[in-house]
C-alpha cells in the first residue's frame, strides 16, 4: 500500500497517522493495553510492527494502570524482542505516567499535573497515548484533544465508547475524520478475536486513505 496522501505521513505506517489525534474503539477487557504497550515500545525503539515501519522518538505512556503492573509488561517485551533492538532498555525514551481516573472534580488538577509532567521529559514526545479505562469518556477525550493542541505530538486515547464523531465535536470545523479503519487480531492480543476501530482526526491540508482492514497474526504476546 503506498502513500499517496498529500501532506499526511506516518508513526507506524498506514496504520497510525504521525502528528494526529486518533482514538481507538473497542471494548473492554479485550487487549487494547497489551497492543498500546506493543506500539509504545515500538516506537521507542524504532522496532517495525508486523512488517509495518515505525518513526521513532519519545513516548509519554498515561494510564490508569499501576506502574508497577505496565513495568513488567514493558521487561516481558523486552524480554521477547531483545534480539531486534538494539537499544538498552535503560535507554529507551520511554516515560510511564499513572493517572487517577478522570472525573469532573478533579480533571483540571489531573490535566495540568499530566502537562507539567510531560513538558520535564528529557525529550519532546512524538507518541502521546492515554490508556484510561474506567474513566469519565468526555473529560478523556478533552485532555487527548488538550494535549494534542499543546504539544503537537501523535496522541491515540482508547475509549468504549461507540460513538463516532464526539472526538470531531471537540475540533474547529475544516478538520478531516478518517473514514472506517479496522484492526484485526485473531487471538493475538487477547483469548479471542480482538477488532478494533481507529478514528483519527488531521489538520487542513491533509487527507486520510481509503477505508481498509489489517488483518494481523503470528506477533508473539507479552
Amino acid at each position: 500500500m503506498k502513500n499517496a496522501t498529500p501532506g499526511l505521513t506516518w508513526l507506524i505506517e498506514h496504520i497510525l497517522p504521525r502528528g494526529e489525534l486518533t482514538v481507538m474503539q473497542g471494548p473492554l477487557h479485550i487487549g487494547r493495553s497489551l497492543l498500546l504497550l506493543d506500539w509504545a515500545l515500538c516506537s521507542a525503539t524504532g522496532k517495525s510492527w508486523f512488517g509495518h515501519l515505525v518513526h521513532p522518538g519519545s513516548v509519554a505512556f498515561c494510564s490508569t494502570e499501576k506502574l508497577q503492573d505496565l513495568g513488567q509488561r514493558a521487561r516481558a517485551w523486552y524480554t521477547a524482542y531483545q534480539s531486534d533492538i538494539d537499544l538498552p532498555v535503560q535507554h529507551t525514551p520511554i516515560s510511564f505516567f499513572e493517572l487517577e481516573a478522570l472525573s469532573e472534580e478533579n480533571y483540571l488538577a489531573a490535566s495540568e499535573q499530566l502537562v507539567e509532567e510531560i513538558k520535564d521529559m528529557q525529550d519532546p514526545p512524538s507518541l502521546i497515548i492515554l490508556d484510561v479505562e474506567g474513566t469519565n469518556e468526555r473529560q478523556a477525550r478533552v485532555l487527548a484533544y488538550r494535549l494534542w493542541q499543546y504539544f503537537g505530538a501523535t496522541v491515540l486515547l482508547t475509549s468504549s465508547d461507540s460513538s463516532r464523531d464526539d472526538i470531531l465535536k471537540l475540533v474547529p470545523s475544516g478538520y478531516k475524520d478518517e473514514q472506517e479503519f479496522l484492526l484485526h487480531f485473531p487471538g493475538t492480543y487477547g483469548t479471542s478475536a480482538l477488532q478494533l476501530r481507529l478514528q483519527s482526526v488531521a489538520r487542513p491540508g491533509k487527507d486520510f486513505p481509503p477505508s481498509h482492514i489489517i488483518e494481523c497474526s503470528d506477533q508473539q504476546s507479552a
